[in-house]
């Protein structure tokens, strides 16, 4: 595949070198043609991780992108494979996926990684809260990746265009490969980009190799433009041999606990945008093929979802509607997986909200509909179907520019998944010691709701003659969330008479509380931040803590823009304090997590026009540590090299 990518760069440049022309190009240039964002309805919910941001991270993972972003993060250990996202405490089941638009509902179990195109990332925003309600289905905000449109490559006037790029790291010999080519027409844009990236077995912190940890992925990407309206397709595909429970490190002597996999997805976007609204209209299927080693039993599992999304903005209104339906389908042996059932679900909602002006104060009501529907083949399967009312408002008070104080109220809504309310058949079998446990179906399983409550300040000065600047935001919040969902798991020995069993319910009173602070200065070509993340969860009906909550952090951040050699150096260092909010008097297998500091820098440089260096090196010093609510070390001390030829691009 490598030797495809050279081929396509190659052939591809024949047709950019026709227009090429030296040209002077320093940090802060920019296309200044497509917008960042696709329909955020509030800033104050929305963390935005920029180019810049995203282009120093050489990000190989989501990971690696989040670790810049204070209230969101990955847990669950090393394997990229088992990357789960976290928004303020919450896990993947309960907040929203998005890349382009688009719902990533394939997630939960032990698939949780967010399959995205990191060498065509344009931003990343991080809801934070439920107040914007055009983004429903979720008890407190979630993650948006958003990919980069064809104008965004090109230097101004210059009609064609191309790159190639070569990463690799060294604590898992990893090697990235990836061409592009670009178009521009009067009437037409276009951009066609192929990755490849293969990664060996990572070696840990603490010395150890964890086997069965590599991967091949191929991700493919076209995108057309024309005038307001877009059409994309992307196709993505890995191979890897990673664990059934990729958070775990079973020995290779254990192959019933091993598979050979393979994950497929193909998404086709098709999209109206102009400044006031958005139209996006999607399919998108997952597959995952896992093969285990042992009795080479062959399980398939599908899920296809089918999405339409409507946001516009008149006046100072701002509505929109969205609805999306999931498909799910596996095969285990020539029968359906119990565990993962034949149904569907399907979401829709509706909001409208309105700014309400009065000298410095800003008011803004809004309320959301949602609606769900599950229904499974199996006729002993009762359909389930619920609809809620969403909440919001917002104050704000407008002290002088770029400074002001805001209050939230926003009520949030998570439908439950049909592998929730359906699953049947055995979890785990029966061993030496333990009872088979087996899956119980919950028909009478419940939505999720939460209603939050904010209060935040947010502040900018220019400094020396609008030479510098210093910011600063804050915010603080209380998340109560009724009828949690949770599976409980009842393991019984070989004494007993009944096997084990594993169901999911609710738990009626949960809740999360904490807060984030930010202080940056910026001064002609310096940059420095500093941030704080800190959130608290109590599972309020039976007093215990929720366990695997992130540790308090602080983010470090400072760097240095050399316009005149067209260089820039970093530092990125993330302090994480103890985390000992468990409950070592219950069955959970979460232990404490010692403090740690990991320290990363990173540069760059561009040559001419044409050729850009980059060097991170990431955990320097080899810190040993280990992230809370992960059975497995980190990844050791790694080394990114990345090499990057360009023709007429930024």
């Amino acid at each position: 595949m490598r030797y495809l990518i050279v081929l396509f760069t190659i052939l591809s440049y024949e047709q950019a070198l026709a227009q090429f022309r030296l040209e002077k190009v320093v940090h802060s240039e920019s296309s200044g043609e497509s917008s960042t964002s696709i329909g955020v309805v509030d800033d104050d919910a929305t963390s935005i991780l920029e180019d810049k941001d995203l282009e120093a991270a050489a990000p190989s993972s989501v990971d690696d992108v989040l670790t810049q972003t204070p209230s969101a993060t990955t847990a669950r250990g090393p394997r990229n494979s088992a990357e789960s996202v976290q928004v303020r405490g919450l896990d993947t089941s309960k907040i929203f996926i998005m890349v382009d638009g688009v719902r990533q509902n394939f997630r939960g179990g032990h698939s949780s990684m967010i399959p995205v195109d990191l060498e065509n990332l344009k931003a990343v925003e991080v809801y934070e809260s439920s107040s914007d309600l055009s983004k429903g289905n979720s008890l407190g905000g979630g993650i948006q990746f958003i990919t980069k449109d064809p104008d965004d490559f090109l230097k101004s006037n210059k009609k064609f265009g191309g790159e190639f790029k070569y990463q690799s790291g060294s604590s898992n010999s990893e090697n990235v490969y990836n061409a592009k080519n670009i178009f521009k027409s009067s009437k037409l844009s276009g951009l066609i980009s192929l990755t490849a990236q293969e990664a060996g077995d990572i070696e840990l912190n603490d010395g150890e190799t964890l086997d069965n940890s590599g991967y091949e992925d191929f991700i493919g990407l076209v995108k057309l433009k024309h005038g307001n309206w877009s059409l994309s397709h992307e196709s993505f595909k890995r191979e890897d041999d990673n664990p059934l429970n990729p958070t775990l490190n079973p020995p290779d002597s254990t192959q019933s606990l091993m598979a050979d996999s393979s994950m497929v997805k193909n998404t086709t976007i098709v999209s109206h945008e102009t400044s006031n609204q958005v139209l996006n209209a999607y399919h998108n299927k997952f597959k995952t093929d896992k093969t285990e080693r042992e009795s080479k039993t062959r399980e398939i599992r599908e899920i296809t979802t089918i999405g339409l999304n409507y946001k516009r903005a008149l006046d100072s209104f701002r509505f929109g509607a969205e609805g999306f339906k999931d498909s799910l389908d596996s095969e285990k042996e020539g029968e359906n997986i119990n565990s993962y059932p034949k149904a569907e679900s399907l979401y829709l909602s509706s909001f409208i909200e309105k700014d309400f002006k009065y000298n410095k104060l800003i008011a803004t009501p809004g309320v959301r509909l949602n609606y769900y529907n599950l229904s499974a083949s199996d006729e002993k399967a009762e359909s389930k179907s619920a609809q809620e009312l969403s909440k919001k408002l917002k104050l704000k008070y407008v002290i002088e520019k770029d400074t002001y104080l805001y209050a939230t109220y926003s009520e949030g809504f998570n439908s439950p998944r049909v592998d929730q309310v359906y699953p049947s058949g055995e979890h785990t079998p029966a061993d030496w010691a333990a009872k088979a446990n087996n899956f119980v179906p919950n028909l009478d399983l419940r939505h999720e709701t939460s209603a939050i409550k904010e209060l935040g300040i947010s502040t900018k000065r220019f400094l020396f003659d609008y030479l510098g600047s210093v910011s600063f935001k804050a915010s603080i919040y209380e998340n109560e969330i009724d009828d949690y969902i949770k599976m409980e798991r009842i393991d019984r020995s070989i004494l007993d008479d009944e096997d084990g069993t594993s169901q999911f319910i609710n738990v009626p009173d949960v809740t999360l509380y904490g807060g984030e602070a930010e202080l940056g200065f910026n001064y002609d070509i310096y940059e420095w931040k500093i941030s704080y993340s800190q959130v608290r969860g109590k599972n309020e009906t039976e007093n215990l803590f929720l366990e695997d909550l992130p540790a308090d952090q602080y983010t470090y951040g400072f760097n240095v823009f050399l316009d005149k050699y067209r260089a820039q150096f970093g530092y990125l260092g993330l302090q994480v304090q103890e985390q000992n909010r468990i409950n070592p008097e219950t069955l959970q297998r979460t232990d404490k997590t010692p403090a740690y500091f990991v320290h990363n820098v990173f540069g760059k440089k561009d040559f001419g026009d044409n050729f850009e260096i980059g060097l991170k090196i990431e955990n320097l010093g080899n810190k040993e540590y280990r992230r809370h609510g992960a059975f497995l070390n980190e990844a050791s001390e790694n080394y990114k090299l990345t090499f990057k030829y360009k023709v007429n691009t930024l």
